[in-house]
Protein backbone atom coordinates (compact mmCIF):
# COMPACT_ATOMS: atom_id res chain seq x y z
CA UNK A 1 0.00 0.00 0.00
CA UNK A 2 0.67 3.89 -0.11
CA UNK A 3 -0.22 7.22 2.03
CA UNK A 4 0.91 10.11 0.71
CA UNK A 5 0.36 14.33 1.65
CA UNK A 6 0.45 17.00 -0.62
CA UNK A 7 0.46 20.82 -0.46
CA UNK A 8 0.87 23.35 -3.26
CA UNK A 9 2.80 25.36 -1.51
CA UNK A 10 3.71 27.29 1.98
CA UNK A 11 4.38 31.06 2.72
CA UNK A 12 6.85 31.44 5.84
CA UNK A 13 7.56 34.94 6.92
CA UNK A 14 5.40 37.06 5.00
CA UNK A 15 7.06 35.82 1.71
CA UNK A 16 10.86 35.74 3.03
CA UNK A 17 10.30 31.30 2.27
CA UNK A 18 8.06 30.28 -0.05
CA UNK A 19 8.20 26.10 -0.63
CA UNK A 20 6.31 24.91 -3.69
CA UNK A 21 5.05 21.05 -4.27
CA UNK A 22 5.28 19.61 -1.27
CA UNK A 23 4.57 15.17 -1.38
CA UNK A 24 5.39 13.14 1.40
CA UNK A 25 4.99 9.43 0.19
CA UNK A 26 5.14 5.87 2.22
CA UNK A 27 4.80 2.74 0.33
CA UNK A 28 5.22 -0.33 2.58
CA UNK A 29 4.44 -4.17 1.25
CA UNK A 30 5.20 -7.65 2.32
CA UNK A 31 7.04 -9.42 0.32
CA UNK A 32 8.36 -13.05 0.64
CA UNK A 33 8.70 -14.57 3.96
CA UNK A 34 6.82 -11.56 5.33
CA UNK A 35 9.70 -9.59 4.92
CA UNK A 36 8.63 -6.00 5.33
CA UNK A 37 9.65 -3.57 2.03
CA UNK A 38 8.95 0.33 2.76
CA UNK A 39 10.33 3.41 0.81
CA UNK A 40 9.97 7.42 0.27
CA UNK A 41 9.74 6.63 -3.12
CA UNK A 42 7.61 9.67 -4.64
CA UNK A 43 8.63 11.81 -1.79
CA UNK A 44 9.76 15.20 -3.44
CA UNK A 45 9.82 19.41 -3.28
CA UNK A 46 9.35 21.40 -5.88
CA UNK A 47 11.28 24.46 -4.52
CA UNK A 48 12.08 26.17 -2.44
CA UNK A 49 12.83 29.94 -2.32
CA UNK A 50 14.59 32.14 0.73
CA UNK A 51 14.22 35.93 -0.37
CA UNK A 52 13.77 36.28 -3.68
CA UNK A 53 16.70 33.28 -4.65
CA UNK A 54 15.64 29.76 -5.17
CA UNK A 55 17.46 27.49 -3.46
CA UNK A 56 18.86 23.75 -5.04
CA UNK A 57 17.37 21.05 -3.31
CA UNK A 58 20.39 18.38 -3.47
CA UNK A 59 22.08 20.94 -1.49
CA UNK A 60 19.82 22.03 1.32
CA UNK A 61 20.25 19.34 3.68
CA UNK A 62 19.11 21.47 6.68
CA UNK A 63 18.69 25.19 5.85
CA UNK A 64 18.58 28.30 9.14
CA UNK A 65 17.51 31.58 9.26
CA UNK A 66 19.30 32.26 12.80
CA UNK A 67 16.84 33.56 15.54
CA UNK A 68 13.97 32.56 13.21
CA UNK A 69 13.27 29.29 11.80
CA UNK A 70 14.82 25.88 11.02
CA UNK A 71 14.15 23.91 7.28
CA UNK A 72 14.68 20.19 7.03
CA UNK A 73 13.71 17.87 4.63
CA UNK A 74 12.69 14.12 4.03
CA UNK A 75 12.64 13.54 7.74
CA UNK A 76 12.78 10.01 7.96
CA UNK A 77 11.43 7.83 10.79
CA UNK A 78 11.09 4.02 11.21
CA UNK A 79 8.16 2.77 13.04
CA UNK A 80 7.12 -1.03 13.76
CA UNK A 81 5.73 -2.35 10.62
CA UNK A 82 6.15 1.03 8.27
CA UNK A 83 8.05 4.13 7.70
CA UNK A 84 6.51 7.62 8.38
CA UNK A 85 8.16 10.81 6.18
CA UNK A 86 8.17 13.87 6.70
CA UNK A 87 8.95 16.11 3.64
CA UNK A 88 9.39 19.36 4.98
CA UNK A 89 9.78 19.86 8.63
CA UNK A 90 10.00 23.32 9.92
CA UNK A 91 11.11 24.39 13.41
CA UNK A 92 10.56 28.32 15.17
CA UNK A 93 13.78 29.19 16.84
CA UNK A 94 12.10 31.75 18.62
CA UNK A 95 12.16 29.98 21.83
CA UNK A 96 8.85 27.80 21.64
CA UNK A 97 10.03 25.23 20.53
CA UNK A 98 7.42 24.69 17.89
CA UNK A 99 7.59 22.47 14.85
CA UNK A 100 5.67 22.34 11.71
CA UNK A 101 5.44 18.97 9.75
CA UNK A 102 4.56 19.37 5.85
CA UNK A 103 3.77 16.44 3.90
CA UNK A 104 3.75 13.65 6.51
CA UNK A 105 2.78 10.58 5.78
CA UNK A 106 2.82 7.45 7.73
CA UNK A 107 1.93 3.79 6.82
CA UNK A 108 1.73 0.55 8.80
CA UNK A 109 0.86 -2.77 7.79
CA UNK A 110 0.79 -6.24 9.98
CA UNK A 111 2.04 -9.30 10.02
CA UNK A 112 0.55 -11.88 8.26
Amino acid sequence: GFTESELANVNLLNGAVVISAIRGRVNVSRGANNKLVASTNGTTIGSITVNGTETPLPDLGTLSIPGLLEIGTNVVEKVRGGLKVIAVQVKLLNGTGATINLGEAKLQIRQR
